[in-house]
């Protein structure tokens, strides 16, 4: 079977989707898969054991759109790009819609390799040793590239209103608290890891918080803010993040209801991740 050259040359939580593919292609085939990327995302790979072929771009060099990076194919490949947004009926990003859009590309390619949709896996990377304090939650507080988002978290407010929960920040809080972390050094290897030892999650779902998305996390508390699809063309109730039938994601909008997450987060029973 030709071996496959699989790419996405959107953002970081794209790229991290494409993760699974490239996993269920091993498992269920016996075929060589080569994987292309970005300079600065060869890493989110390499615990895979498939050859990655980095393009001389950041993901910085693609602005708001994709870059296309199946001019590093391999000769004897098939470029397959996972990216979703090359079929406008598949929006949102999802398991199913990745699913499709691998499924479409191969076929328009005349490649017999199909997938099956056998339930939403997790994201996994490689285990990263960390240090977490007790009773933290995992915020994803940067900017998003992709508009779908326009929530501002309020640091120094959320670190006043909870001063029994650690704030583990994906980019600069903006203000020093003693309950306040920022961890805008780490890579998202490390983000995830970080993710997997607080007791809630919360963010905008850009790569910082797809990259949460491991089995540590599957059933935690987790919302999501003010996201809705960029486009416009569909409803918000439509425009889901990740979806499964057991997932405890909630679609929240305004500072009030952050405030009410956490305040159900803050009143378990503390959790400590080892």
């Amino acid at each position: 079977m030709q071996p496959l050259f699989i790419w996405n040359g959107f953002h970081r939580g794209d790229i991290i989707m494409t993760r699974p593919i490239v996993r269920q292609v091993l498992n269920d085939f016996d075929i060589k898969v080569t994987v292309g990327c970005y300079r600065n995302h060869a890493y989110l790979f390499d615990d895979l054991g498939v050859d990655v072929i980095s393009s001389s771009y950041d993901d910085n060099d693609a602005g708001l759109g994709p870059l296309d990076l199946s001019y590093l194919c391999p000769a004897d490949h098939v470029a397959i790009n996972t990216w979703v947004g090359n079929y406008l009926d598949l929006l949102p990003p999802s398991w199913p819609t990745m699913i499709r859009a691998f499924n479409r590309q191969a076929s328009e390619r005349d490649h017999p390799v199909r997938l099956h949709n056998r339930g939403v896996p997790n994201i996994d990377f490689r285990f990263i040793n960390v240090s977490v304090l007790p009773n933290a939650v995992y915020v994803e507080n940067g900017m998003v590239r992709s508009s779908h988002s326009r929530f501002q978290f309020d640091m120094q407010r959320i670190s006043a209103d909870f001063p029994e929960l650690n704030f583990y920040c994906t980019s600069d809080p903006l203000y020093h608290g003693r309950n306040l972390f920022d961890c805008s050094k780490l890579n998202l290897v490390e983000l995830a890891s970080v993710s997997n030892r607080c007791v809630a999650l919360v963010g905008k779902g850009s790569g910082p918080f797809v990259c949460t998305l491991t089995t540590a996390n599957r059933h935690k508390p987790r919302a999501i803010m003010n996201f809705h699809d960029p486009r416009g063309t569909l409803d918000d109730d439509e425009f889901t993040f990740w979806d499964y039938p057991e997932s405890p994601l909630q679609y929240l909008d305004t500072y009030e209801d952050l405030h009410f997450f956490l305040t159900k987060v803050a009143s378990r029973d503390k959790l400590v991740l080892v």
